[in-house]
């Protein structure tokens, strides 16, 4: 993931962090370490190029989504 991306995310992961707290658990799985994520990676069909959003077992999201589509999917 480029570093434009992580940094991205990284925002992202701390706005969801303070807006909504221990209500929400966030898991962060590099896809580049793919033997740690390999099921993972084929049950949600992950590119190494493109962080993918899961919400509640489900592929929301691939690449990165604005603040506002997060928070309605997440609420």
């Amino acid at each position: 993931m480029k570093q434009r991306n992580i940094e991205e995310v990284g925002a992202l992961l701390r706005d969801i962090h303070n807006e909504f707290g221990e209500r929400v658990e966030v898991t962060v799985i590099d896809p580049r370490a793919w033997i740690l994520s390999f099921i993972d990676m084929i049950r949600y069909n992950v590119k190494v190029t493109k962080p993918v959003w899961i919400i509640d077992g489900k592929k929301f999201y691939e690449g990165i989504p604005t603040k506002e589509e997060l928070y309605a999917a997440l609420s």
